[in-house]
């Protein structure tokens, strides 16, 4: 009713539409560039210094920086019980607290250990669960202060004009170093030391101070431990410090914005004023014959710019607010049945009776000394000059998808040595190279759609009613659901048998299909690196599904982390590969070329966490099923007799387990969005999400199809003859050795 759904125009709406593209920005390709340029820009223009307070040989040292804010001690400090106007100006910084961390950890770093230590520092700062995290105790002071406010991702939220500009801009630069943060690791972790050590109490303000405390020492604990890998001489060095001196540098500003806005004085003619520029476009044609000031009312409206002094100075001399309050003219016009009933709320109509009440004694000399904004960005919402003439990257005009066979795909080719022309494709192993190493131009995320959309369309046409139990299609009710995956897990349990020794497989027959699986299992998780996006951090479906992802990395200890508990198997049998992100890895001859179709297919899919939810909701849960039942004890067996370390099988078994560990979660995760489909869009719109999340379940056993195969034929080629072999040149009564 009070028309919330407009937009601020002029100087300060391309920082607003700037902060909701990035809070939106993980599926679109021309925002994620404009971030990164943007990024670059501004870390261009911050000073580095030579320290970041704390290095290597020197612990515990104080910040410099925010410190040196004037006034910081008579700071305006954070509490339910101040100002509403803070809480709602702070907002977008509180709900989206550790944003710049959001993809520290991705599919080519995750194993990294000062990557695990500062993916460590962003689950601290998040908390177990969507109940423990920072958004949703500030959600309780808005609350609280009766601020109703959408999801920080909502366009509405980026265009209340309660929300501070200033507060946008700094939120805006966490989510633009969010997008990139695993490229941008060093500035990522000089900007986090510089947040754990600064002493502003704007930040985490809604939790309970000693928790709040607690959460900062040991993020500083963990970013001085992830800094023990950078050397001061090294080239990483001024990059920590450019990250430092960003946060720093910024922080001041927009605590300096807040001490502006917190020291206000706000008249109650500004306020009227900014209510008729925001409604006036929408008054329009409605008041043809009515005069004010000697002048049509339309006449006014349509002025451009609009002179709000003398429309106000008219209005409050007008024969409309004359008389007791209650019985003017407009009053009556506002209520119930009158000609304006709607057009203003009741905070809206509080403001304009507060005006009009002390009109008579002094509108007049206010009116004229009065900074009246033009709406833009009134002169109770601060917004730094130096933030305000940042320049914000526009939507680049968007370009069609190549074509397959296409000259953009013919250069494509000339660029990238492992693009092979298959159907006029690329070959999976060009795009596992692409995908982890974050390519996100339109072209790559055209590929990646491509090829997720194909291996979809192939589970389609294999579902079918009948078959296999854990392939079979059936009408979802959560618990006819629960029922059929308990039936699955029992089914798969009951195929265990114990070892019969020697396995069938030797050992190295075993080892050369470890090395086949390399690809799939050193970027174990991917599906899910880009659910723990910060806007997502209150909603349990993404901390359901983030939760499964920080697991599958160890949850920031390097030694529980999966790829790296592969990776160390490799080498204990040596094995030794190149880095999963470089192209000789994604180019090594002795992988099969299918070893790559289960990885390329869960890096893309991974690029759209939006658009394919429901599909990852049933990947994931096939994926963690798989991990359980009689195959992997078996295989556990096998792989102990062979004196191979069996440990990268046995977490699975335990970590997936039904009870309460991944496949749980994922199963939890299911009925809780099909719980919201249903009562959003209704049966049909249900039966048609659940359609797609069974497809998604049936797209791992159709994507890993031509790997099963790949991995018979060669095993025959390389393995069969030797057995022959040694068939031919053992005598009789050792044949059944082999």
């Amino acid at each position: 009713m009070s028309g919330k759904f407009m937009p601020i125009v002029g100087e300060e709406a391309s920082l607003r539409e700037w902060f909701h593209r990035l809070a939106n920005a993980r599926e679109n390709p021309e925002t994620l560039a404009g971030a990164k340029e943007w990024l670059l820009r501004l870390l261009a223009d911050t000073p580095a210094g030579s320290a970041l307070g704390c290095h290597p040989d020197q612990t515990g040292t104080a910040m410099d920086g925010t410190a040196e804010i004037p006034g910081l001690t008579d700071f305006p400090k954070p509490g339910p019980g101040n100002n509403a106007d803070l809480i709602a100006f702070h907002a977008p910084l509180a709900l989206l607290e550790g944003a710049w961390l959001q993809s520290v950890a991705v599919a080519a770093n995750g194993h990294r250990e000062p990557v695990n230590k500062l993916f460590a520092c962003y689950l601290t700062l998040l908390g177990k669960d969507e109940s423990d995290s920072p958004a949703f105790a500030y959600r309780g002071w808005l609350n609280n202060c009766q601020i109703g406010m959408p999801e920080a991702s909502a366009w509405c939220f980026a265009h209340n004009l309660r929300v501070g500009a200033s507060a946008l801009h700094f939120a805006s630069l966490q989510l633009a170093l969010g997008l990139r943060s695993s490229s941008f690791f060093p500035e990522t972790l000089g900007f986090t030391l510089a947040y754990a050590k600064s002493v502003s109490p704007w930040r985490l303000p809604a939790l309970p101070t000693p928790r709040r405390d607690a959460i900062l020492t040991t993020m500083t604990g963990q970013c001085e431990g992830a800094l023990q890998a950078f050397a001061v001489d090294s080239e990483e060095w001024p990059r920590l410090c450019k990250g430092f001196a960003l946060y720093n540098n910024h922080e001041a500003r927009y605590l300096s914005d807040l001490q502006t806005f917190a020291d206000r004085s706000v008249s109650p003619v500004e306020g009227v004023a900014l209510i008729f520029r925001r409604k006036l476009r929408l008054a329009r044609g409605y008041h043809a014959g009515v005069e004010l000031g000697g002048r049509a009312l339309e006449e006014w409206f349509a002025e451009s710019p609009f002179d709000a002094s003398g429309f106000l100075d008219a209005f409050a001399s007008s024969i409309y607010v004359k008389g007791e309050k209650g019985h003017r003219p407009f009053d009556r016009m506002t209520r119930f049945g009158g000609p304006m009933f709607g057009v203003f709320d009741g905070d809206e109509l509080d403001l304009i009776n507060a005006w009009l009440d002390e009109a008579d004694d002094w509108h007049k000399a206010a009116v004229a000394g009065a900074t009246v904004t033009d709406g833009l960005h009134p002169a109770h919402h601060p917004f730094s000059a130096s933030a305000g003439m940042l320049a914000f990257p526009h939507p680049r005009e968007r370009k069609k998808p190549e074509n397959a066979g296409c000259n953009g795909m013919a250069n494509f080719r000339l660029n990238r040595s492992l693009t092979l022309p298959v159907f006029g494709r690329i070959d999976n192993r060009g795009l596992f190279n692409l995908l982890i190493n974050e390519d996100t131009q339109t072209s790559t995320l055209s590929l990646a759609q491509r090829r997720v959309d194909q291996v979809l369309s192939r589970a389609f046409l294999a579902r079918h009613r009948i078959g296999p139990l854990n392939q079979r299609l059936f009408d979802y009710s959560p618990a006819d659901f629960a029922e059929r995956i308990v039936q699955i897990h029992e089914v798969e349990i009951a195929k265990y048998k114990p070892l019969q020794a020697p396995p069938t497989l030797r050992r190295e027959e075993f080892i050369w299909g470890i090395r086949q699986f390399a690809p799939a299992i050193l970027v174990d998780g991917c599906w899910l690196q880009h659910m723990g996006e910060a806007v997502h951090q209150g909603q349990r479906l993404q901390r359901l599904l983030y939760r499964i992802y920080a697991e599958e990395l160890g949850e920031g200890i390097v030694e529980w982390n999966h790829p790296k508990i592969y990776r160390d198997l490799l080498n204990e049998l040596a094995i030794e590969l190149p880095s999963t992100e470089t192209m000789d890895f994604a180019c090594h001859p002795d992988f099969l070329d299918a070893s790559f179709d289960l990885p390329s297919y869960l890096l893309a899919i991974s690029q759209f966490p939006g658009t394919y939810l429901p599909e990852i909701l049933g990947l994931n849960l096939a994926i963690e099923l798989s991990g359980l039942g009689g195959g992997y004890m078996h295989l556990a067996e096998e792989l102990r007799y062979w004196k191979i370390n069996p440990l990268i099988v046995t977490l699975h078994l335990s970590i997936d387990n039904l009870a309460g560990g991944h496949a749980a979660v994922a199963c939890e995760a299911i009925q809780l969005y099909m719980d919201g489909v249903l009562s959003l869009g209704g049966t049909a719109m249900a039966e048609k999400n659940w359609s797609r999340i069974w497809n998604g379940y049936l797209s791992l056993n159709r994507v890993t199809r031509r790997f099963k195969m790949a991995l018979i034929l060669g095993f025959c080629s390389r393995f069969i003859p030797r057995r022959l072999f040694s068939l031919i040149s053992l005598p009789k009564n050792n044949y059944n050795s082999i």
